[in-house]
């Protein structure tokens, strides 16, 4: 659907709560490298959302996440590729994460413009 409409952002959202099998890391992987190589989204900025429901976040899952998806190594290859962890139920204009979030969109979208 997105070939017919002009996309500035992708926010793709992990469930980071649990461990996940080593095959579903692999498969969110193929995802996310799919949608980062897509023409129509080569432009938009594109955040990877770790999200969880407690309090404190489950850093050994977020942890096993970013070193399977390699983030750090998507980051440097693209510099419109960003993650955070966040409680997605607690976003609101106040939360820090969500700021960075639209901040990190803000500057890709301008930057896209130019």
């Amino acid at each position: 659907f997105y070939r017919y409409i002009t996309v500035s952002a992708v926010l793709f959202v992990v469930d980071g709560r649990e461990k996940m099998r080593p095959e579903k890391l692999t498969e969110v992987g193929r995802v996310v490298g799919r949608l980062l190589n897509e023409d129509e989204l080569r432009t938009a900025a594109f955040v990877l959302i770790i999200n969880y429901d407690a309090d404190e976040p489950p850093l050994e899952n977020i942890k096993n996440i970013e070193d399977s998806l390699k983030v750090k190594v998507l980051k440097e290859r693209y510099p419109r590729f960003t993650s955070v962890s966040m409680n997605c139920a607690d976003v609101s204009e106040t939360s820090a994460q969500w700021k960075q979030v639209l901040v990190f969109i803000e500057h890709q979208v301008s930057r896209a413009l130019k």
